[in-house]
């Protein structure tokens, strides 16, 4: 809706990644290509999650309300075990250290990554345009974004999971 000139502009660049952002995280999309990185130092990569439907939980060591969804998580963990689904913790933590720091702390015994980075600088945000953590990501079984969950819709995830699971 804008004109070329506004396009130009700073605020038309910024609200183009904005938008550009929101449309490539919508249901339906492929996830987008992220540098995710295992404790092991191996990439994680699109093979690892074939076949599954894969939960997201975006994450930071430093992020309060993150740490308080990790028992309700693994109570996610433990419900959908033996099952197609694969629950994985994506930390945007600036540093390796902290985010081996917050695991050491709060045991998780699903899949762990970190994110190339960190959340601010790094391509978590700007691909999926998330607006805050904790945020929660939903791929189907063929790779593409079954639905996105904000702090306030984390509640419908067990409905999204068995959804996708069909």
């Amino acid at each position: 809706m804008l004109s070329a000139a506004g396009k130009e502009t700073y605020e038309g660049r910024m609200y183009k990644k904005r938008y550009d952002g929101f449309i490539n995280s919508i249901a339906g999309k492929p996830f987008p290509k992220l540098k995710l990185t295992l404790p092991d130092g191996k990439p994680f990569t699109e093979k690892d999650m074939a076949g599954k439907v894969v939960v997201f939980d975006f994450w930071a060591s430093w992020c309060a309300p993150c740490i308080a969804y990790i028992p309700q998580l693994r109570q996610y963990y433990q419900k959908f075990q033996g099952k197609d689904v694969m629950i994985v913790s994506i930390s945007v933590d600036e540093t390796d250290a902290a985010w081996r720091k917050a695991m050491k702390e709060h045991p998780m015994d699903w899949t762990q990554l970190l994110a190339d980075g960190g959340f601010y600088k790094g391509e978590v945000k700007k691909l999926l345009s998330i607006p805050s953590i904790p945020y929660v990501v939903v791929i189907d079984k063929q790779g593409k974004i079954a639905a996105t969950l904000d702090f306030d819709q984390k509640k419908e995830l067990e409905q999204v999971v068995l959804k996708a699971l069909q």
